[in-house]
């Protein structure tokens, strides 16, 4: 689809080829989804990002990104999506990756990219260690980025102790950490119920981010009604 070595005229034709791909109810869609007037949508759907982001794995991705403009959030995603399908070093994947992370102006990039990095699954230890030097981050997507990644890849017996002692240690009030915090804990519930209770029990957590846990862990269709009614007593005013 896309000729291995990249220049701006290869470039432009790349943002051609989103634009030919446009969804305008899709990207009307997607301005009411993440109620941010100020991301830029083309309005190309993600199947098609992350087959884009595929052949341009293929390609001299290094000069894809030195161009890429990051003007629109079909950009942004695309660079996300493309670290996942490259098959190099881990350690060049998460030098890249920390090039990508302060680039990252919403939650839907940022959980794409998280769903598609799944080479952390083959580096666990390297790759938790990486995440986790960066959870007090002052930047709020790449917390957000990394408490995803704790969700896809960590929730584990291996890891799932140093996964919420690290949670716990975020003090934040912002909408998308503590969404992310609440649907984390709330996944967790279901495999690791007394370590969870516990910590919702303690002062570690703060009362907004444990009514958020109970409200994602109460729309759960993977969470039993028993369960669903023992951590519901946990509400707070």
């Amino acid at each position: 689809m896309f000729e291995y070595n990249w220049n701006k005229e290869n470039y432009q034709k790349f943002l051609d080829y989103l634009d030919v791909n446009k969804d305008l109810k899709y990207r009307e869609f997607h301005y009411r989804l993440l109620k941010d007037n100020r991301i830029n949508f083309i309005g190309v759907r993600a199947p098609i990002l992350k087959d884009i982001a595929k052949q341009v794995s293929k390609t001299n991705y290094i000069e894809f990104i030195k161009l890429n403009t990051l003007k629109t959030y079909e950009e942004k995603t695309i660079y996300g999506l493309l670290l996942g399908y490259l098959k190099i070093d881990f350690n060049i994947i998460l030098n890249l990756t920390n090039n990508f992370l302060v680039n990252i102006d919403n939650w839907a990039t940022c959980d794409l990219t998280c769903a598609n990095l799944k080479i952390f699954k083959k580096n666990k230890e390297i790759g938790f260690n990486y995440l986790k030097n960066k959870v007090n981050s002052n930047n709020i997507w790449i917390q957000r980025f990394v408490i995803v990644m704790f969700l896809d890849y960590f929730l584990c017996d291996e890891y799932i102790d140093d996964v919420l002692k690290t949670i716990s240690s975020i003090n934040t009030n912002e909408y998308y950490v503590e969404m992310a915090m609440a649907w984390l804990l709330a996944t967790a519930y279901i495999n690791y119920q007394d370590k969870v209770l516990s910590l919702l029990k303690s002062s570690k957590i703060s009362k907004n981010v444990t009514n958020l846990t109970i409200k994602k862990a109460n729309e759960s269709y993977r969470i039993t009604k028993e369960k669903k009614k023992l951590i519901k007593n946990l509400k707070t005013i």
